[in-house]
C-alpha cells in the first residue's frame, strides 16, 4: 500500500477538526511539501480549515486581512473541484 493510499484510509476516519488536523499533517508529509491548507465554507459562510501554517502567521493573516486579495480563495470560488494553484490569475 502507497503512503498516499495510507492517506486517503486516514481521511475516512475523521470524524472531527481534530483528526482533520492530524490528516493534513500527515499529507504535508507524504507530498513533502512546506504547508497544506484545508479549508471550507459552509452554506452559513461558518468556516472551518485545517492547516500547517503558524499561529503567528494565520493571525497577520487575519489581521491584514488577505482574504479579500488571496488568488488561492479567489480561485476556489471559481471551481467546485481542487484548484491547480499553477492556473490561478497571481497578477493582484
Amino acid at each position: 500500500m502507497t503512503e498516499l493510499e495510507e492517506f486517503v484510509q486516514v481521511l475516512q476516519r475523521v470524524r472531527g477538526l481534530d483528526d482533520l488536523q492530524g490528516a493534513i499533517e500527515k499529507l504535508r508529509t507524504i507530498l513533502g511539501v512546506a504547508h497544506v491548507v484545508y479549508h471550507w465554507v459552509n452554506s452559513d459562510g461558518e468556516r472551518f480549515g485545517a492547516g500547517t501554517y503558524t499561529s503567528e502567521w494565520v493571525d497577520r493573516y487575519l489581521e491584514k486581512v488577505y482574504l479579500r486579495m488571496d488568488p488561492v480563495i479567489f480561485g476556489c470560488f471559481q471551481k467546485f473541484t481542487p484548484v491547480e494553484w499553477k492556473e490561478l490569475d497571481w497578477s493582484c
